[in-house]
């Protein structure tokens, strides 16, 4: 099996994304996005308990709702969107897919809802059809992932791992890099710290996590049908890496902390 998989993605091309389908329907067909050309599907809150996902770069017509426990939904678009109402809560994962002009696609996202609900272990490891790519484990509630956080991500053929695949990173903040899948299937992903010194965004943002979004994606070229996996999400800087807004207050309390013993030994000699 193993062997038969490599040779297939041997033949595959290094391309990152799956030609763009230009025929479909404007209901059905999102809008691109600007920093990335690749299929993907985002998720974003709308509510306390309700979220938006939008497939980007790619044709469809429903995404799937997998929660982390209980049956899988198929939901609609209105307009390029689905807007979900989960059952439950904690982390669900969220699938797009696309089989238009030859290919097929299967793009992925992870949402948090703050109801109680298992954790996400379960659902991230579940052996699922079709080419996916998931991570290992996803950030704790309300938060992102970090730069400089090593994250390993598993990509997967019909519940069966993908050796040797070429896995595409981009970020919305310019990062592209080239990574490989090793023999079970695991690519170590370590977020980029391309985030600039100085907070650029306006300034009625500020105060906001700052954050940007990434897409991994690989695919399988062999055979009369290419497919093609992705996973969209967020990461932000590292809390001290100078481009955090609360970096320099931090550091600033560290120091005042560390000079504090300073200061009473001086002012007992004094005396």
């Amino acid at each position: 099996m193993r062997i038969f998989l490599m040779a297939a993605i041997a033949v595959a091309t290094a391309s990152p994304a799956l030609a763009q389908h230009d025929h479909a329907s404007p209901s059905a067909q999102a809008a691109a996005q600007g920093w990335t050309a690749t299929p993907i599907v985002t998720a974003r809150p709308a509510g306390r308990l309700e979220a938006v996902a939008t497939p980007l770069n790619m044709t469809a017509d429903a995404v799937r709702v997998v929660p982390p426990q209980g049956p899988t939904r198929s939901l609609s678009l209105n307009d390029g969107k689905a807007r979900i109402t989960p059952e439950i809560g904690n982390y669900h994962l969220v699938l797009a897919s696309s089989d238009h002009d030859g290919s097929f696609i299967t793009a992925a996202t992870a949402i948090y809802f703050s109801n109680p609900g298992p954790g996400p272990g379960d659902l991230l490891a579940a052996a699922r059809p079709g080419l996916l790519l998931l991570p290992e484990r996803l950030p704790r509630e309300h938060s992102s992932y970090r730069s400089g956080e090593s994250v390993r991500f598993r990509l997967m053929a019909d519940g069966q791992p993908l050796p040797g695949a070429v896995v595409n990173l981009e970020t919305a903040n310019g990062t592209h890099q080239r990574l490989y899948s090793d023999l079970d299937g695991w690519v170590l992903v370590t977020f980029p710290a391309d985030f600039p010194p100085i907070d650029q965004r306006p300034p009625q943002v500020h105060g906001r996590p700052n954050g940007s979004a990434f897409a991994l994606s690989a695919r399988l070229g062999s055979g009369a049908i290419p497919r093609l996996a992705s996973f969209a999400y967020t990461y932000g800087p590292d809390q001290l890496d100078g481009t955090s807004p609360w970096a320099g207050f931090a550091l600033a309390v560290l120091g005042m902390v560390l000079a504090a013993p300073l200061v009473i030994r001086r002012t007992g000699a004094a005396k």
